[in-house]
């Protein structure tokens, strides 16, 4: 039987007698109690011996905190999850690399990808506006990028300068979404300005182009000021959504030396901009002012999953996604056991032998309190 549990009681001080789940399990119960919280239990690799000591480091083993030594792991490097927090109020930048990390200054030929999948670049070469990265850095705001804009376009064509995380995102038919960032100018030499626009693509499974949602805004001044799109709803058939980010427009015929600052940009699902969420690392590092933290497994690819071996037994076993709790009862189980692997992971137990009501409830909020 599966019970699936929504929010259910949420605050750590309801957890009653249980304390942990490690007081569920009785001299001789088996099984185990996974908690990603504890970055003590992680390891890079399966063996134990690398430990995790940053987010969106692999996971090869989470060690068993219920007494029983029955670890998690992955002997496979490319299955392993990352170790990943985000607020409590949940994960809303779509944008994986808002703090631009993995960049330097320097000159940009088509693209610059950094090791964290933003790239910055455009339609260079012969003609051509050239780009460049010309400094990259933190305020008391957060971090931003430079990005330079310099030269004649005489191909014969508008040209656009992107900076832009290209990963598609599934999104549902008929949702909306909305971009925003901070943008400065810090140099605008002439003779000609770049019109800038904030944007995202509506693609299908095929990653054909379906529609945009590209967002003009009033020219940028040379202070800080932060800028956000009207909604754009989803086409029918949408399947994802395809190159997000800022761009700048090289008209033909025009000459350019201009300079962007541009600083937290979010892209998000839903129809008004909500407060900013620093992201990088792939989604595995999100971080919001005045919100505390959570942490997870992040699983990022269907095949992935650590592996416990269980002795023969009948389970229950009960895990906390993004969605809730869900509690598995009377599983009959033997040897190697793949723990649930959603997108985030925030704790896991399983224990051979049926729960009474009280024990379930406590369980819940224990799972519900790492999750919430």
């Amino acid at each position: 039987m599966i019970i699936s549990i929504g929010t259910g009681i949420t605050s750590p001080l309801c957890l009653g007698a249980i304390g942990t789940p490690r007081s569920l399990f009785r001299a001789g119960d088996k099984g185990f109690w996974l908690d990603p919280s504890d970055i003590t239990t992680l390891s890079q690799d399966a063996a134990g011996t690398v430990a995790v000591t940053a987010f969106g480091q692999p996971v090869g083993r989470l060690s068993d905190r219920s007494g029983n030594g029955l670890h998690a792991v992955q002997t496979i490097a490319d299955l392993r999850p990352l170790y990943a927090r985000a607020p409590r109020g949940g994960a809303r930048n779509l944008f994986r690399n808002s703090r631009f990390a993995g960049f330097s200054a320097g000159p940009v030929i088509t693209w610059t990808v950094s090791s964290e999948g933003v790239r910055v670049g455009g339609t260079g070469g012969a003609g051509n506006p050239l780009i460049s990265i010309a400094a990259v850095g933190t305020d008391s705001v957060g971090e931003w990028i430079d990005v330079r804009v310099h030269g004649a376009n005489t191909t014969g064509s508008i040209r656009f300068i992107n900076i832009i995380d290209a990963l598609p995102v599934a999104a549902t038919p008929g949702s909306s979404r909305v971009i925003s960032a901070d943008l400065q100018v810090i140099a605008d030499l002439g003779p000609n300005t770049p019109v800038v626009r904030l944007y995202s693509h509506w693609r299908d499974a095929a990653n054909i182009y379906l529609s945009g949602g590209d967002d003009a805004i009033p020219a940028p001044t040379t202070t800080m000021t932060r800028y956000s799109t009207a909604p754009s709803i989803a086409p029918a058939n949408t399947a994802m959504l395809h190159n997000k980010g800022v761009y700048l427009r090289c008209d033909d015929g025009e000459a350019f030396d201009y300079t962007l600052r541009i600083r937290r940009i979010q892209v998000e699902f839903g129809s008004v901009e909500t407060a900013y969420q620093a992201t990088r690392q792939f989604g595995a590092d999100i971080t919001e002012p005045d919100q505390s933290n959570r942490f997870a497994l992040l699983n990022d690819q269907p095949d992935g999953a650590l592996m416990a071996t269980l002795p023969s037994g009948t389970y229950t076993v009960a895990s906390a996604n993004n969605t809730g709790v869900t509690i598995q009862t009377g599983l009959s189980l033997s040897g190697a056991f793949a723990i649930p692997a959603p997108a985030r992971l925030y704790g896991c137990v399983a224990i051979n032998r049926t729960l009474n009501p009280g024990e379930i409830a406590n369980l819940t909020a224990w799972l519900n309190a790492k999750r919430l």
